[in-house]
């Protein structure tokens, strides 16, 4: 079985646009190619799992999120990192949806789909409901990007020291 690190996108991978539907928006947060590379490098599968509920609100399309990921792909192979599969929830906060995080739905798709081992797997997020999703769906190790620890839980300032959390937790 595999073991992923699943990944929030606005605000853990690139800057949090606030309902992102344009390609030239995408800027990623410094560090995140290099902590990619050193998750992949230990052999984690890499894979982004957003809620993206503008689709819900008619702000914009399945094509649009599909233009700012490519841009986002394009972005990382610049910098030598790249991911394994990018999944997104088009539906609101006021759904029921089993793939909007909080729930689980997403990551569990993904571990099917990849073969991944829920419990040797990282979830990392900058909201409490990416590390709530990670725990619904049994991740070993849920990290939120926060600089105050009042949040409670296991907390990271970006995502270079939540990889370098991972790495060590991960270490024989």
């Amino acid at each position: 079985m595999n073991k992923a690190v699943f990944l929030d996108r606005d605000g853990t991978l690139i800057e949090d646009r606030h309902f992102l539907a344009d390609p030239s928006g995408v800027v990623l947060l410094p560090g995140v190619p290099r902590a990619l590379r050193e998750l992949r490098d230990a052999g984690y599968l890499l894979i982004v799992a957003s809620n993206q509920s503008g689709i819900a609100r008619g702000l914009f399309t399945h094509e649009d999120v599909t233009r700012v990921h490519r841009r986002l792909e394009a972005l990382l192979a610049l910098e030598g990192a790249r991911l394994d599969a990018l999944y997104y929830c088009p539906h609101g906060p006021e759904s029921d949806s089993e793939t909007r995080k909080p729930a689980p739905g997403m990551l569990l798709l993904a571990a099917r789909e990849h073969g991944i081992d829920l419990a040797a797997s990282a979830c990392v997020g900058d909201q409490p409901r990416d590390v709530e999703a990670g725990e619904r769906a049994g991740c070993g190790i849920n990290i939120l990007l926060a600089h105050d620890t009042q949040e409670g839980g296991t907390c990271a300032p970006d995502l270079a020291a939540a990889a370098a959390m991972i790495l060590h937790r991960a270490a024989p």
